[in-house]
């Protein structure tokens, strides 16, 4: 049969408390502390990289903005670089109008004053070809 000892038991319980109070302090409460520190630093690194990704996303808003800002600018800049350069070539076609026009209008006077000279040259050189031929024809100086 198996006997209990009171002494034993007491002895036996008064070391497990012993025990249980210097392994509390020796080894449960800084595991604790360390576990505590841990799950702070985890946190607090949760929350930089929150903090890193609001930032992040932010940037990244900013920089879209700024490009389309950017890219807005300069199709404006195209438009009136394309404009200026239409507005150019509108001005050097209509000069080059305005001198094929005069140079036309130079020369069909020209023509107009050969054809009225040679017109001319020729009436009378038809008048004088016709009086020499009627005095041929006649025999005499008409």
């Amino acid at each position: 049969m198996i006997s209990i000892n009171v002494w034993t038991m007491l002895s036996h319980l008064v070391l497990f408390l012993a025990m249980l109070v210097i392994l509390n302090q020796l080894m449960f409460k800084p595991m604790l502390r360390v576990f505590d520190q841990r799950k702070d630093g985890v946190e607090k690194n949760r929350g930089e990289a929150e903090r890193s990704r609001a930032r992040a996303d932010q940037l990244s808003r900013e920089f879209a903005e700024h490009m389309e800002e950017a890219q807005k600018e300069a199709l404006l800049e195209l438009e009136k670089v394309k404009k200026a350069a239409q507005d150019e070539e509108d001005k050097i076609i209509k000069s080059a109008r305005e001198t094929a026009g005069d140079m036309v209008a130079e020369i069909r006077e020209k023509i107009s004053s050969q054809y009225q000279s040679a017109s001319q040259s020729l009436h009378t050189d038809s008048r004088a070809m016709g009086r020499e031929i009627a005095g041929r024809i006649l025999g005499r100086a008409v």
